[in-house]
């Protein structure tokens, strides 16, 4: 992923302190944005498509809030269990 924005890769430790189910269900997430229509759609739409992955990634690591947990709304992990669930562009959004 970092690679495509020809970043160094980040490390997230707080993202890597969550519950193994949380951990497995971004890593589930991540593995499938490859086939999005976003990440299809060409080297510049692609890289802008991984860049907001890495910023939403970044913002999980350091809010706590937008971290959230599976219970609250609206938060990083419950958008991510959401879209775990849809194919396509669900897991985009």
């Amino acid at each position: 992923m970092f690679a495509i924005v020809e970043q160094e890769p980040r490390e997230f430790p707080h993202l890597n302190q969550l519950p193994d189910n949380q951990k497995r269900t971004i890593r589930d997430w991540l593995s499938r944005l490859s086939n999005t229509a976003d990440y299809k759609r060409g080297v510049d739409a692609q890289k802008a498509f991984v860049q907001n992955v890495i910023n939403y990634l970044q913002l999980a690591e350091d809010d706590e809030k937008f971290r959230g947990s599976f219970i609250e709304d609206y938060t990083f992990l419950n958008i991510i269990l959401g879209a775990a669930d849809t194919c396509g562009d669900g897991m985009a959004h």
